[in-house]
Order: C-alpha cells, then sequence, then structure tokens
C-alpha cells in the first residue's frame, strides 16, 4: 500500500514524507503500486523491488520524498 494524500491545490498526488515512511515502515508504504504504473527509464530505476512507485514514469523527487505526476 502506498500512503499518499490528494493536494487539492496542486492537482497531484503526494507521497508520505520520508521522516513519515520510516515511522511506518518504508517496506511497507511502495509494495503495492497503482494500476497506472509504468516502469521509468533504465537510470532512473533506483529501487531493487521493480514494481515499486520508486521505478516508475510518474514519481518525481521533492525535497522530502516523492510526489506522483499521474494524472490520469
Amino acid at each position: 500500500v502506498l500512503l499518499v494524500s490528494w493536494d487539492e491545490e496542486a492537482q497531484v498526488w503526494r507521497s508520505m514524507s520520508k521522516k513519515e515512511m520510516r515511522a511506518f515502515g518504508n517496506e511497507s508504504t511502495y509494495k503495492k503500486v497503482c494500476r497506472a504504473f509504468t516502469f521509468d527509464v533504465e537510470e532512473e530505476l533506483v529501487s531493487e523491488d521493480e514494481r515499486s512507485c520508486l521505478n516508475c514514469r510518474y514519481r518525481r523527487w521533492t525535497d522530502n520524498s516523492f510526489s506522483c505526476a499521474y494524472k490520469g
């Protein structure tokens, strides 16, 4: 389960911060991927767990974590 919330102002899905993920358990926050998952280019893959939001084309890095840019 990926823990995200909708940011109405920015019109994007935002993930928990790194601190929040650590408190919850990193491996629990991105093991299952949404139906919009699409692999990023090989140079951008960062997780050993291939089907992870961390390896998704729609993932955008932020100062504290990442956000999902999917606008399906």
